[in-house]
């Protein structure tokens, strides 16, 4: 194949089990056949290489040293050869009629760079379905599962700075150039929040604590005259923080995400946290599960 149309990058770190049954499988699974599949791997070091070899089709990169996830989707893309690239990370899963809708979609239009689809959620007990471009194109955070063309890439990558929030610094850049996306409203593709409640939103390393703070330090003038979007920010920083160690800085944020647009919703969260992470994290699996009743 010299040049396929579409090139599927699936970056991994430790998680061959999960590579195959999920990410990879569904890559292979596509019925769009006219496309390539990049794995790279960020120094693992577990056994992702012997599974992989067993894969002739599979394109296999590994890191001699980790460099995050934002480094191996910069250096997938840049092995790719087609002409629509869509990052797929190991733990989740594409449709089988994602390539086939999406490049049928965008083919429609020239100037149409990226095409976000629905996404399914699959949580311990539950799942959800989230409707893809929802809220500001400029907030919209493009992470795994668009299909972006490749030519986009010329003008912005992930920035390799940030081991956290990459996806919504990606979707800055996007939105700041106007460029132009299709919106497919279908389940296309598989997100897992299957964890243990007591372990959702895992505990941050220092490594993505300061990459929370460098985002904000980059990004929040973007926020100034959008305080819904702030109120999440600071409330996904103060989620972090709290989760990583850090209790008295997670609450200052949830406090700001408060100031930002007191509401009901920003007022509940910052009630919940003072009693602790397990009766937070319960509220926000109600939260959660009284939305995906409604959607």
């Amino acid at each position: 194949m010299d040049k396929p149309t579409a090139s599927i990058i699936i970056t991994t770190y430790n998680r061959a089990q999960l590579l195959t049954e999920r990410s990879l499988k569904s890559a292979l699974d596509q019925t769009y056949k006219d496309y390539e599949i990049i794995v790279v791997d960020d120094a693992g070091e577990d056994n992702t290489s012997v599974v992989i070899n067993q894969y002739a089709q599979v394109q296999y990169y590994k890191f001699l040293q980790n460099q995050g996830l934002s480094a191996a989707r910069n250096f997938g893309i840049k092995q790719a050869k087609g002409e629509y690239v869509v990052c797929l990370d190991d733990d989740n899963v594409l449709m089988p009629e994602f390539l086939e809708e999406t490049i049928k979609e965008i083919s429609k239009n020239k100037e149409t760079m990226a095409i976000p689809v629905g996404r399914i959620i699959k949580y311990k007990n539950f799942e959800e379905y989230a409707k893809p471009y929802q809220g500001l194109m400029k907030f919209n955070p493009i992470d795994w599962g668009w299909l972006i063309r490749k030519e986009v890439f010329d003008y912005i990558q992930y920035d390799e700075k940030l081991r956290a929030n990459e996806d919504a610094d990606f979707g800055i850049q996007f939105g700041k150039r106007f460029f132009s996306v299709s919106i497919i409203d279908k389940p296309l593709t598989i997100a897992f929040d299957t964890d243990d409640p007591e372990s959702s939103l895992s505990f941050p390393n220092e490594r993505e604590l300061q990459g929370i703070l460098y985002f904000l330090e980059k990004n929040l003038h973007e926020y100034k005259y959008y305080p819904d979007e702030l109120r999440c920010l600071y409330r996904l920083a103060g989620r972090k923080f709290y989760r990583g160690g850090y209790k008295m800085k997670g609450l200052n944020y949830f406090w700001k995400s408060f100031l930002a647009k007191p509401c009901f919703n920003s007022f509940a969260n910052l009630f919940f946290i003072l009693f602790g992470w397990f009766i937070y994290n319960h509220f926000m699996t109600i939260t959660e599960r009284v939305r995906a009743k409604y959607v």
